[in-house]
């Protein structure tokens, strides 16, 4: 990221052109909060480019979301859809290109995803530990608890696991 931070700092309108692009391969959300800062940058192309970048990263991740939504909708009884679905929205939130509403809409979906998967596969400790880290994440904490001693009881000795039970 330094490197990049130095990049967006130099005179030169065409470095910065090409820090769009490295940024633009991904959404991240160190790559968002650097194509924002383009959007005030004294030159109206860098402007242009940055924002075209973060409108084409919610394409992006809009479209990746519809495809995860429309595979529960063909196969609602199948875990790992619901799993990727949690994904998508978490990976969405994340990236930092959604308003605080959103945000908070979107992580409850993805954990109500999430209980819809461990419904489906209870005997997954995996679910269960994704569940209890975005529950966490969330500030859920007797939820998370909840979750991270479900996972416990199924794989004590998952390295993961006990990783996160140490957290």
């Amino acid at each position: 990221v330094q490197p990049m931070v130095d990049v967006l700092r130099e005179p030169d309108p065409t470095l910065r052109h090409a820090a769009i692009r490295i940024l633009g391969t991904q959404p991240t959300r160190e790559s968002v909060r650097m194509l924002r800062v383009l959007l005030k940058d004294p030159d109206p192309d860098v402007r242009s480019e940055a924002s075209a970048t973060l409108f084409r990263f919610a394409n992006q991740l809009n479209r990746t979301l519809a495809k995860a939504l429309a595979r529960v909708r063909d196969e609602p009884e199948s875990a790992d859809h619901f799993i990727e679905l949690a994904a998508r929205y978490s990976h969405y939130r994340d990236c930092d290109l959604l308003d605080l509403a959103s945000m908070r809409l979107y992580i409850e979906r993805a954990i109500r995803a999430l209980e819809r998967a461990a419904a489906l596969a209870p005997e997954r400790p995996d679910i269960w530990l994704t569940l209890a880290r975005v529950r966490y994440d969330n500030g859920e904490m007797a939820a998370a608890t909840a979750a991270l001693n479900r996972a416990v009881a199924l794989a004590p000795d998952d390295r993961a696991v006990t990783l996160f039970q140490m957290e």
